[in-house]
């Protein structure tokens, strides 16, 4: 259930792109947004529950060193394009 709002979180920004500019965006970009909306999920999990146990984090600091971690992953991958061009 945990996963799911990330991947309705993609599906939306898919779907916003195409509306908005009639072409898809790039792997890159969608991978980039699931693994940022992802990290969202698991440092609300990390600071209420204190572990994120399908990723095997099993304590409140590692599941918010590893959502910090994502967020910044994701953020890198948005932005490649314009980061690496």
């Amino acid at each position: 259930m945990a996963l799911l709002i990330p991947f309705l979180s993609v599906q939306h920004m898919i779907g916003s792109a195409v509306a908005e500019t009639g072409t898809s965006p790039s792997f890159i970009m969608v991978t980039g947004v699931g693994i940022a909306q992802l990290a969202y999920v698991v440092l609300a999990f990390g600071l209420c529950v204190g572990r994120f146990r399908i990723f095997e984090l099993r304590q409140r600091w590692s599941t918010i060193v590893a959502a910090f971690a994502m967020f910044v992953l994701g953020t890198i991958l948005v932005n490649f394009q314009a980061i690496f061009q």
